[in-house]
């Protein structure tokens, strides 16, 4: 069985080491040094990551800029994002959840705790995955059988009627407006789905470490 992937962004060489010997009897571990590293390894690995571990504090671009740029291209919904840090303070942890963290762990390290959080937070994220497709299906269902209604309908008015032509395909162009805008709403509560209530998604698996160039 293929073990799943973390990856760590951490400039502290040390922090890394400490996290992949902690981690990598369970997961693949893959490193970076920086926020555009990291952004990088995303671009191409996400759909193979099962978490990000992301520090705070780094040069150039630190882990809060990652955590915005990642909520903008809507990676976040790809990869759950524990922050860690040895920054305490309220102001830090609550920037980190309102960017879309799902986690966030202090330094220093306890094995235990960060083992059972990552766990934790994979779960979550694989559970509101299925989830979602859960409820993307039933709403493309929903959705074909209004279409197939649609069509019974106005071949009902138009044989009662006698109308057709130009009239009808205004009523059809009209209904399809309106599925088109049940999608756009569908998608919006996709995406609320995944940004709510990251304060409660605190939780807590290991990797084989390859730092990334």
């Amino acid at each position: 069985m293929e073990r799943k992937k973390l990856l760590i962004a951490d400039d502290s060489e040390m922090n890394r080491a400490i996290l992949a010997n902690m981690l990598e009897q369970d997961y693949e571990i893959m490193e970076v040094s920086d926020g555009k590293e990291a952004l990088a390894a995303l671009q191409i690995y996400r759909k193979d990551l099962s978490a990000l571990l992301l520090d705070v504090v780094m040069p150039g671009m630190d882990g809060f800029q990652v955590l915005e740029e990642m909520k903008q291209r809507q990676w976040l919904e790809d990869v759950p994002t524990v922050m860690i840090s040895a920054e305490t303070s309220s102001s830090y942890i609550d920037q980190a959840f309102e960017l879309g963290a799902a986690d966030y762990i202090n330094r220093p390290f306890s094995a235990t705790v960060v083992r059972r959080r990552i766990i934790n937070t994979i779960l979550l994220h694989t559970r509101r995955q299925e989830m979602m497709d859960i409820l993307t299906s039933r709403v493309y269902r929903q959705e074909k059988s209004s279409e197939v209604m649609l069509s019974i309908l106005n071949f009902a008015v138009e044989y009662r009627n006698g109308e057709g032509g130009s009239h009808m395909s205004g009523v059809e162009y009209l209904t399809g407006l309106l599925l088109r805008r049940l999608l756009a709403v569908t998608e919006q509560y996709r995406r609320l789905f995944y940004t709510s209530d990251a304060a409660d998604e605190r939780a807590s698996g290991d990797l084989g470490g390859r730092r990334i160039r």
